[in-house]
């Protein structure tokens, strides 16, 4: 019983000593700030131009730009919603 709480451990040591080396790529700090800025990026964006998703409107919209997309671009995303159905 012995020996295998001192392979645990010598183990555990092991990996909380290389735990750099095997991090997920989005731990690093750079990537998570990036996230970060991003986010708050968006919600200016949405505190700038209004929450898309309270639009009333029947007409497809850039986000960005507020132009209507024309109507055969709408007609044709509204029938590969459907095929997908």
């Amino acid at each position: 019983m012995a020996r295998v709480i001192v392979d645990f451990e010598s183990t555990v040591a092991c990996i909380s000593s290389t735990r750099t080396q095997f991090q997920h790529h989005e731990e690093h700090e750079k990537v998570q700030s990036t996230f970060v800025s991003d986010v708050k990026k968006l919600a200016q964006s949405i505190q700038k131009s209004g929450n898309p998703f309270d639009d009333e409107t029947s007409e497809l919209v850039v986000l960005f730009s507020g132009e209507i997309i024309n109507n055969s671009v709408t007609e044709t995303l509204y029938q590969i919603n459907q095929f997908c159905q």
